[in-house]
């Protein structure tokens, strides 16, 4: 099924294993009775019945999701567009819901119960590093399981939050020495996402994200504090899986995934603070500490006003005031 929705979408491999699960999970939950196959005839011919108990789901996102995988099956079954026309009618209630919901700046009860202060989030940090330091994981000769754990915990929590954290990308990124990466295919320079160590800065190159099409190929320099942790855990990671080139792994020396990341993140907090955050929550706390949100709502209504874009008003008209 994924390899078939991937090549109707024109999506990326995750995005397609996504509306994969969802659609199983459409039939798990709510058409169970029928027969699942993977013409979906299952679902077009209930999708009546469906849309109505889609329309029930009190969590926006999880209603917004199912619907959009629905959506798919409908269009892998080659159902008529009147099969479609309520679950896309329903998808723009969401949007404009959604979008008052965000306009507000009022969090709903599930991110609420999700928020922490970006402090505590930093305290945290601070303990893991004790942790690991005190502990000299790194320099030992063998680890125990827990021990690996703590090591993995501190580093994916420096790489969310010495840097703007992103989506569960940090799962897929390898490692490269400069000769290594320009050994490297153009294809294969253009298609992973790669932290090349440079002698003098680390630089991570981002090429397999959820919005390249948009934003293209994004390089950042890796700030010294978290270069300083990359040297230490990549000369860790060569000793104990000298074949391995992934950042990210599992105790047993597999690459990590897009899951089990968000796992161990909501493990790691739940543990210390009750709290289930993976990373789409820690990019709201984090942009939530970082911006005010009356400021970014004032911008945006005056450049609708004038007639531009936030990104025009800030690059071109807003400048440094002169002195007198």
């Amino acid at each position: 099924m994924t390899d078939k929705i991937q090549k109707m979408k024109d999506v990326k491999r995750s995005s397609a294993r996504v509306y994969a699960s969802n659609i199983s999970r459409i039939h798990r939950e709510y058409l169970s009775k029928t027969d699942f196959n993977h013409d979906m005839k299952w679902l077009v011919k209930n999708s009546d019945k469906l849309i109505k108990k889609l329309k029930d789901i009190q969590n926006l996102n999880t209603q917004r999701n199912l619907l959009a995988a629905s959506l798919v099956a409908l269009q892998l079954g080659n159902s008529d567009g009147k099969k479609r026309e309520p679950f896309v009618a329903q998808i723009a209630v969401l949007n404009h819901k959604q979008n008052e919901q965000a306009r507000s700046g009022v969090m709903s009860e599930s991110a609420q119960k999700k928020f922490l202060s970006w402090k505590k989030i930093l305290q945290l940090r601070a303990l893991l590093s004790r942790t690991v330091r005190l502990g000299k994981f790194y320099t030992r000769t063998k680890i125990s399981r827990s021990e690996f754990a703590a090591v993995q915990q501190n580093l994916i929590l420096h790489l969310y939050t010495e840097l703007p954290p992103v989506r569960n990308t940090w799962s897929s990124v390898v490692f490269k020495s400069e000769a290594e990466f320009s050994d490297m295919t153009t294809p294969e320079q253009t298609t992973k996402n790669i932290l090349v160590m440079k002698r003098g800065r680390f630089r991570v190159y981002w090429a397999d994200f959820k919005t390249v099409k948009r934003h293209g190929i994004i390089q950042q320099v890796i700030p010294k504090k978290l270069q300083t942790l990359l040297k230490k855990h990549i000369k860790f990671l060569r000793r104990i899986y000298p074949e391995n080139e992934n950042l990210l792994l599992t105790q047993t020396g597999k690459p990590l995934s897009s899951n089990a990341l968000t796992h161990i993140m909501q493990r790691l907090f739940y543990k210390h603070f009750r709290r289930k955050i993976g990373t789409s929550a820690l990019r709201t706390i984090f942009l939530t500490h970082t911006f005010d949100k009356e400021e970014l709502e004032k911008q945006r209504d005056i450049a609708h006003a004038m007639h531009h874009t936030t990104a025009v008003q800030r690059d071109f008209y807003v400048k440094e005031k002169p002195n007198g």
